[in-house]
């Protein structure tokens, strides 16, 4: 069965003067039309491209009504090639808020139980050799790997893609519609820049569990994001926006205005410093 979403509604909204106004010029099929840029909108995380000849295509309508819904009536806030709307980023928010709420719930049920299930004993010494022979057999593989995992990115790049795909359910409550191309392409970009980044700041190259450990400290500081950046979950709005990401991740605020992202890359020593926290060094 397909997944699907939703967004709340105010049951009153046909009241809002903005809407009345609009409606005076378009009728209920201007009313019906917003509607539908308000769904557009949730589906691509709050925030459309000014498309107006695309969406008028979607929505079966001439271009000039596109136009005039959006930027006539102080429905949406618009910049040079996009338009959102705030009622919208609040819903979103609010609805991810609450799937963190539930799912720090549920962790603590869940670390609860592993709190209260018996711990089976080692049996004699038989076990315990078995075990520091594993460990052994463990530590070779593990010094294996680091060694040539860096040189197949396969690995590392599914690892990245189902923690973030895991890290998106868990965010948005919805599996995550992964495009293999796209995608693929965006999450080795990611990947490529958290290994320079590191490579460069120990003047080695990076192994693939410190690059897996710098695309967890990405996500897991999803909170310090700014709200624009927030809203763009997509891998490839990730890719664009991961220099802006690791500035938030700093403390520091830059809006929308964009990273030059080659001059930014070049000076890694400022990226790096969001992978690994000032407590850590």
């Amino acid at each position: 069965m397909k997944e699907s979403s939703y967004f709340s509604h105010d049951f009153n909204a046909r009241s809002d003067r903005k809407l009345i106004k609009l409606q005076l010029k378009h009728g209920m099929i201007g009313i019906g039309i917003y509607w539908c840029i308000v769904e557009m909108l949730h589906e691509e995380a709050g925030y459309l491209q000014k498309e107006y000849d695309r969406i008028a295509f979607e929505l079966r309508t001439d271009e000039s009504v596109i136009q005039s819904i959006i930027e006539d009536f102080e429905l949406f806030i618009i910049d040079d090639t996009q338009f959102y709307s705030e009622s919208c980023l609040e819903r979103i928010q609010k609805r991810m808020d609450i799937s963190d709420k539930a799912r720090e719930n549920v962790n603590k049920r869940w670390d609860k139980k592993k709190r209260n299930t018996p711990v089976l004993q080692p049996n004699k010494v038989s076990n315990t050799i078995k075990g520091k022979e594993r460990k052994e057999k463990e530590k070779k593989e593990k010094e294996s790997k680091d060694s040539s995992l860096s040189e197949n990115g396969n690995s590392l790049h599914k690892i990245a893609i189902d923690f973030y795909c895991d890290w998106y359910l868990k965010k948005v409550d919805v599996k995550y519609p992964f495009q293999g191309g796209r995608d693929g392409k965006a999450m080795k970009d990611i990947l490529d820049h958290i290994r320079k980044a590191i490579s460069e700041r120990n003047k080695t190259k990076a192994t693939d569990d410190e690059v897996m450990n710098g695309w967890e400290v990405v996500l897991n500081n999803y909170p310090k994001w700014e709200k624009f950046y927030q809203s763009k979950l997509k891998l490839s709005e990730i890719a664009s926006n991961l220099p802006n990401i690791f500035a938030n991740i700093k403390g520091i605020k830059h809006g929308k205005q964009p990273f030059d992202l080659q001059k930014t890359i070049n000076d890694t020593g400022d990226l790096v410093d969001a992978l690994y926290p000032k407590e850590q060094h």
